[in-house]
Order: C-alpha cells, then sequence, then structure tokens
C-alpha cells in the first residue's frame, strides 16, 4: 500500500465534502396522483382514503390535479397549488380551511342549509324534519352535509314512502340523521327496529326536547 502525508479522512474533508450538497431536511416520499371534480360542497374526495379536502369555493365545479404523499395532500389548478392539507386517514371525514367554505362569503348561494331544508320537506314530512335536525344539531361546518342531503332526496325518490317514513322515523327517535345511518335501515327493510334488542335501546338513547318520544311512534 501506498503512503501518503495525509489519512483518507483528512482527504475527504478537503477534497470531497466541500462538493456534498446538504442532506434533505424531510425524508422522501412516494407521490400520488388523481385528478378530481370539485363538489357543489366545495370538497375533492380522495376515494383512495375515502376523506375529502377542501378547495377555495370560487373552484366549485373545476377539475383539479390532486398531488399527495404519506403525510400532504396540494390540489392544483391550471398549474397552482390552491389548497394544501395535511393528509388524513379517517375515513367519510372532512379536512378543511375555514376561509375556503361558501357559507363564510355567502357565495354560492343557492346551496344553503335552508335550501336542503325546504326540498326536503317538500319530498316528506319526515325527510324535512331529519335535514332540519341534521343542521340544528351540526358541530361541523354545514357544507360536510350537502352530498348526504342529496342522497337523502334521492333516497326518498326511490324508497317506498312506508318504508322511508320508518327510517326516517326511527333516525329521530335515535337522533342519527347522518345518510348513512338511514339507508342501512332502509337496505335492511328497517328489520329488527321492533325487536326486544332495539326496545333495549330506547332506554341508552338520551332524550332531546326537539325528538320525538317513542310513544308517538306506536
Amino acid at each position: 500500500m501506498q503512503q501518503h502525508p495525509y489519512t483518507r479522512e483528512e482527504q475527504f474533508i478537503a477534497t470531497e465534502k466541500p462538493e456534498l450538497r446538504p442532506l434533505p431536511k424531510e425524508r422522501f416520499e412516494v407521490r400520488f396522483y388523481a385528478s378530481l371534480k370539485v363538489n357543489p360542497n366545495g370538497f375533492v374526495y380522495l376515494g383512495r382514503d375515502k376523506h375529502h379536502y377542501s378547495t377555495p369555493h370560487v373552484y366549485i365545479g373545476q377539475q383539479t390535479s390532486v398531488i399527495y404523499t404519506r403525510s400532504l395532500v396540494k390540489i392544483y389548478i391550471n398549474g397552482e397549488c390552491v389548497a394544501m392539507h395535511k393528509r388524513s386517514y379517517n375515513q367519510g371525514r372532512y379536512t378543511y380551511e375555514k376561509e375556503h367554505l361558501a357559507s363564510n362569503t355567502q357565495a354560492y348561494r343557492d346551496r344553503s342549509p335552508q335550501y336542503y331544508v325546504r326540498r326536503a320537506q317538500n319530498a316528506s314530512q319526515e325527510l324535512g324534519e331529519v335535514v332540519e335536525y341534521m343542521f340544528a344539531t351540526a358541530t361541523v361546518p354545514v357544507e360536510t352535509f350537502y352530498k348526504g342531503c342529496e342522497g337523502l332526496l334521492k333516497l326518498q325518490r326511490d324508497t317506498d314512502p312506508h318504508l322511508f317514513k320508518k327510517a326516517c322515523d326511527t333516525a329521530l327517535l335515535y337522533q342519527k340523521y347522518r345518510y348513512g345511518f338511514i339507508e342501512r335501515l332502509i337496505r335492511t327493510e328497517c328489520r329488527g327496529v321492533e325487536d326486544v334488542q332495539c326496545r333495549d335501546l330506547f332506554n341508552t338513547f338520551p332524550s332531546h326536547d326537539n325528538v320525538r318520544g317513542k310513544e308517538e311512534y306506536n
């Protein structure tokens, strides 16, 4: 082995280290891509996670390019990033920025709680009550309910009136106003609602001044 007046470490520090680029500050993350349309409620739906992400309401109806990694979701329109969110894996939930929502600027007036309550009341009395209580008890932005309201209106049109009334009455009784709960009741034709197990449930749900008691359904 040849002898040199310097060590390998000294050679590295003197000649190689200055040429090295700094290490990335963040871990490398694989990028995924999706083309998604902004829904009438101002959200795009990322099917991979079954999660909704908000965009500024002015982009409702437009097509977006979504780039997402393990930790981040970026939404682009015409090459411009219009929204960025921390990625969430909570299925069926909504991630949003308050300034994105139409209700904060009174824009997009044809979609509002009053709009859906009025449509629901015109469809049936029971559906009107369900939608009214849905918005009255909301703890998240009202826009997150618009898609469910559209689903309930379609469900009402496609379902036997007696069965739909029974499903809505049950939803009001249990204070569960979401589309998924009512859709499951209809899909199972409300089987089990009147059995012993469900009668026991009457004693487990809290009372509510705005919801009719079980005696109203006998």
